[in-house]
């Protein structure tokens, strides 16, 4: 396979060095995964997943979606400003959200309606910072081509969180467990990066911050709103079905969720972190980015296809041997989520191209109707009372999405036009 994939390529090479550490940070949750789930039940995993369900859409907000322009610019000191931008809307947004917090507890509390929800509520602003802080961080890790440090950083994360939840979970910290692994990972890997390259950024300059910030200013204006969405529709299953049906069974979906996206996250993520640098860079010298387009996808779908094949015929035997015989069920949710996770794992990667070709208002749209999407079909299976039909709506909608987006993609990367600097 590394023979097909052209080892020796400088492409291929950042690819391999950012999914090497990947891949071991991936090992170490899936390793723990089976341990975690005799551990803490659905029910815990489900408060989990909705935690991280809130944060995740939160997080989106924080940064303005400034932080996804870190890699546009020719110039490394305005991409340096774009970065002290994304950090200091991350700290305001975190500070707001913590008063907001603190004024209406009792409010949110009740809305909510969630059993020991109010213990985990002021985690929420820290655990938005430390996220959306990493997210720029990487993107700035990114512009700069140091993957072998972003394969560290995942390595960091993965082994404390998984370390620390098995701790807790042994100690029988329940769901509390889970979170404080999560917070920790994150944690360390922010101080690691602040100690390691915030003198290398430039100093903040305010002037050109504004300047840039009104640039940039369609990221904010379409990407935030595109982000926002895309992260509601892989959040909101969990969130929704946490409120409509029961924690147990967004526990299940939760376990789905983050077993059936592992490869997205080992393989599909790294990718798509090198294949929007290339493709930039192809894009200003060439005009267009077809060729690493195509050579990237039918790389995916030779990856892809085996695993999500054998999930889909064997999913509920799997999840039943590797996570209990409690979780059964959760492997009838992979076999019918199974071709759109595959969809997902092949062309998430690429759907960059809409940020690389300016394209924000289609991806924008997009998005959109596909949230309206995951909404009609957890309503619909709510209505009639019946998960499978709402887990087999879910599937067939991201699988629609996902080959739409293909297409459009693709489209963009043969157009001849350079981009405008």
């Amino acid at each position: 396979m590394l023979n097909k994939l052209n080892i020796k390529s400088e492409y291929t090479k950042n690819i391999v060095t950012l999914m090497s550490g990947t891949a071991i940070a991936q090992a170490l949750p899936i390793a723990a995964t089976p341990i975690l789930t005799r551990y803490y039940t659905p029910l815990e995993f489900g408060f989990f997943g909705f935690f991280i369900g809130i944060v995740s859409l939160l997080s989106v907000l924080a940064t303005a979606k400034y932080d996804v322009a870190i890699i546009q610019p020719k110039k490394n000191i305005h991409a340096d400003q774009l970065f002290k931008l994304s950090m200091l809307l991350v700290f305001i947004f975190s500070v707001l959200l913590l008063v907001l917090i603190l004024f209406n507890t009792e409010s949110i509390t009740t809305a909510l309606d969630i059993e020991n929800i109010n213990y985990v509520l002021f985690l929420v602003p820290y655990t938005v910072f430390v996220v959306s802080a990493n997210n720029s961080l990487n993107f700035l890790l990114n512009r700069r081509k140091l993957y072998k440090q972003m394969s560290i950083n995942k390595v960091i994360q993965s082994l404390s969180i998984a370390s620390i939840s098995l701790i807790l979970g042994f100690l029988h910290y329940s769901s509390y467990g889970l979170i404080i692994g999560f917070i920790i990972g994150h944690t360390l890997v922010f101080i690691n990066l602040i100690y390691r390259y915030w003198n290398s950024i430039e100093k903040i300059d305010y002037s050109s911050i504004i300047i840039l910030a009104k640039e940039y200013k369609d990221y904010p204006k379409f990407a935030l709103p595109s982000g926002l969405s895309n992260t509601a529709a892989s959040q909101l299953p969990v969130i929704l079905l946490t409120k409509i049906f029961n924690s147990s069974i967004s526990g299940f979906y939760y376990l789905v969720e983050k077993i059936l996206s592992a490869p997205i996250t080992l393989l599909g993520a790294s990718v798509g972190a090198v294949f929007r640098q290339k493709a930039q860079e192809d894009k200003h010298l060439y005009g267009n980015y077809n060729d690493i387009f195509k050579k990237t996808f039918s790389k995916l779908v030779m990856i892809g296809l085996p695993m999500f094949l054998l999930l889909g015929i064997f999913g509920p035997d799997l999840f039943s041997f590797a996570f209990g015989e409690n979780w059964r069920e959760a492997g009838i949710y992979a076999q019918i989520l199974a071709p759109m996770f595959f969809l997902k794992f092949t062309v998430s990667p690429l759907l960059s191209s809409f940020y690389i070709s300016n394209k924000l208002k289609v991806d924008l749209l997009g998005q959109i109707v596909y949230v309206v999407m995951i909404v009609i079909s957890i309503a619909t299976g709510y209505f009639i009372n019946s998960i499978i039909l709402t887990i087999t709506m879910i599937s067939i909608t991201g699988s629609l999405f996902y080959l739409v987006f293909f297409f459009i993609t693709y489209n963009y990367s043969k157009n001849n036009n350079k981009v405008q600097v």
